[in-house]
């Protein structure tokens, strides 16, 4: 879903448009905005939309353990939506 909001975090996965699964986690969400995140959902990261993500990272935790790993395979994911022109 793209409009004039930017990007946005959606963890039910439910809202229509381009989104890119990533742990809830700040490592990973971290990895993804230094990586391919802007190539997964067809736009660029404003400082908006870095800030939003970065504030947004600030309750996750740090890191995914093993066995939480392992207990909700790929469940333990979010999902951001891109929005922007």
């Amino acid at each position: 879903m793209r409009s004039v909001d930017g990007v946005l975090i959606d963890p039910s996965g439910k809202v229509n448009g381009r989104g890119a699964y990533v742990h809830a986690n700040q490592d990973c969400l971290g990895r993804a905005m230094k990586g391919g995140l802007e190539q997964a959902l067809r736009t660029n990261l404003g400082d908006e939309d870095r800030s939003r993500i970065e504030e947004a990272m600030q309750s996750l935790p740090h890191e995914l353990k093993q066995p939480e790993l392992a207990k909700s395979g790929s469940k333990n994911q979010g999902n951001l939506k891109g929005e922007g022109a």
